[in-house]
């Protein structure tokens, strides 16, 4: 269950990061 959720924030991260290049 954890490992699924800081997954699920790392994800977001890197697409956050994508979106702001």
């Amino acid at each position: 269950m954890f490992a699924s959720r800081c997954r699920y924030v790392i994800i977001i991260i890197i697409q956050s990061f994508f979106f702001l290049i």
